[in-house]
């Protein structure tokens, strides 16, 4: 169900279109972007092949990307979060307690053509 949701947010929404989103390791997530954006790979998440949220990503970093598009709204996306987005539907905290790193949200999304990535910190209200 959130899977199919996911997908008729993604073709309501006019303006964004979320190409994939990563949350965990900040310093994890930025080297596998920019090994993928180095090396050519599209950054697409095209939902073709059901993914679990920790294949295919570094170590300590979830693929996001349904729970992100589940999120959004003809408008855009809102995340609004008082803690940590760890409380988010389809989003944990991809590392022990005993690992001292912090945790960020990385969404690389288009809008009318323009391929953008950023990052969020864990606490940030994305609008």
């Amino acid at each position: 169900m959130i899977e199919s949701r996911a997908i008729e947010n993604q073709r309501a929404s006019k303006d964004v279109k979320i190409l994939a989103a990563y949350y965990g390791s900040k310093s994890a997530i930025k080297q596998f972007v920019d090994r993928k954006l180095t090396n050519g790979e599209d950054l697409l998440d095209d939902g073709s092949v059901p993914v679990l949220p920790f294949q295919n990503v570094p170590r300590y970093v979830l693929n996001v990307t349904v729970s992100c598009r589940f999120l959004l709204t003809p408008k855009g996306l809102f995340i609004q979060t008082q803690t940590t987005k760890a409380n988010l539907i389809g989003f944990f905290k991809p590392f022990p307690d005993f690992v001292t790193e912090t945790n960020c949200l990385c969404i690389a999304y288009k809008i009318k053509d323009q391929t953008t990535v950023q990052y969020f910190s864990d606490d940030a209200t994305l609008i």
